[in-house]
């Protein structure tokens, strides 16, 4: 939960709270199941991403749901591993940019030793005015954290890879 101490600007917002709201709506984001599949994870979670960031990490071959689904199906799990995520940067107001170093690990029914994929990621975040998900009365346990977690007023706007200097030069 996000707990307010002192008021601040509408814009502001505390460090370990961008931290947090982006390492837990990325796990969120990365972390599939036969129980919670890609597909239904990116519905509960689109609203806390803008729609360019969804595709870009859709059109990633590492992360790409879509092939993923069948995998799924077939008993694989993706888990989101977190290492580290850097103290924000502040790149204009109400914007900050984090860097993510993570790895989805990938486990079949038959081996349990999975697979590991490097996830590194710098992450531009926004804040805005309101928490953009809602919770109806058929609410599911995802929708509800998704829910918390945009308590945070914080949207995603743009992810790129750890390397991409174009990137990190034009944030907008």
């Amino acid at each position: 939960r996000v707990i307010t101490v002192d008021p601040q600007d509408n814009l502001q917002r505390y460090p370990q709270a961008i931290r947090r709201f982006v390492g837990q709506t990325m796990t969120l984001l990365l972390t599939w199941s036969p129980q919670q599949p890609p597909a239904t994870v990116w519905d509960v979670s689109s609203e806390l991403i803008d729609e360019s960031v969804k595709s870009k990490l859709q059109s990633d071959e590492k992360l790409n749901t879509t092939n993923q689904f069948g995998n799924v199906i077939r008993g694989y799990e993706h888990i989101l591993v977190i290492q580290k995520i850097s103290q924000p940067t502040e790149i204009a107001d109400g914007k900050w940019k984090v860097e993510m170093f993570a790895n989805q690990l990938v486990f079949n029914g038959y081996d349990r030793l999975g697979e590991s994929i490097h996830v590194n990621k710098q992450i531009f975040i926004q804040a805005i005015d309101e928490p953009v998900a809602s919770l109806s009365s058929k609410s599911i346990p995802l929708q509800l954290a998704a829910y918390k977690l945009a308590e945070a007023k914080l949207k995603i706007y743009k992810i790129c890879e750890l390397e991409d200097e174009k990137c990190a030069e034009n944030p907008n």
